[in-house]
């Protein structure tokens, strides 16, 4: 059963939402976030729920979470073993955290590849995504010929990346997409030590073509 989205978060999302709309826009590289499908700021969100009545922090617990990354991908090539790595400029979706820290319990370990578009990527296989202080700052590819690179190299630009996953607890300036941890404001009982789906899809964000596909997997 999925889980109800309290009446509450329409209130709250209606009081950030002009702050929202007048985000002045980066000039080179765009990373937002999305509760319920609402684009918000994160780190005001983060903030409320810092300082916010006990009644209401359990508001956010269960809800879907997405982050879109655009602009902000960096090609690599090692023509010697044909390895490509895309690159980001910054940790993907800075503000989530994607994996539980390492206490024996249950949370995420990894992120792997479920699915490649074999028109840009060929024969090629992805490395699988181990933690490594929390974030995710690269993908890498093995195998991948001359000619595939050439064709992402020439898309790097338009390059989209999409995390999406389940709110599970707030950290230290983070949003937690796991349940178990050690954390500022927790979810209920009902949720805790739940497997929250996360994944990760890479996009050409001209055509809106998947490129690649990847789910988070347990230890």
């Amino acid at each position: 059963m999925q889980p109800r989205s309290p009446r509450p978060f329409r209130y709250l999302l209606a009081v950030l939402f002009m702050l929202v709309l007048f985000r002045p826009s980066a000039a080179s590289g765009a990373e937002s976030y999305y509760i319920e499908g609402s684009r918000v700021l994160l780190y005001k969100i983060i903030n409320w729920w810092y300082d916010c009545l006990p009644e209401d922090s359990r508001m956010l617990c269960g809800l879907p979470v997405r982050c879109d990354t655009s602009g902000e991908a960096v090609i690599r090539y090692r023509e010697a073993d044909s390895q490509l790595t895309l690159g980001l400029a910054r940790d993907l979706a800075g503000q989530l955290s994607l994996f539980a820290p390492c206490t024996g319990g249950p949370g995420p370990a990894r992120l792997r590849c479920t699915w490649l578009n074999r028109a840009y990527f060929g024969r090629a296989a992805a490395a699988p995504v181990i933690q490594d202080g929390g974030s995710v700052t690269a993908l890498v590819f093995h195998r991948v010929g001359r000619q595939y690179h050439r064709r992402l190299q020439a898309v790097e630009n338009s390059i989209r990346i999409e995390l999406t996953g389940r709110i599970g607890g707030l950290m230290d300036g983070k949003i937690a997409l796991y349940t178990k941890g050690p954390f500022i404001k927790s979810c209920p009982g009902s949720l805790s030590g739940k497997d929250f789906p996360v994944s990760i899809a890479i996009f050409n964000g001209v055509t809106n073509e998947a490129l690649a596909r990847y789910t988070m997997v347990g230890e």
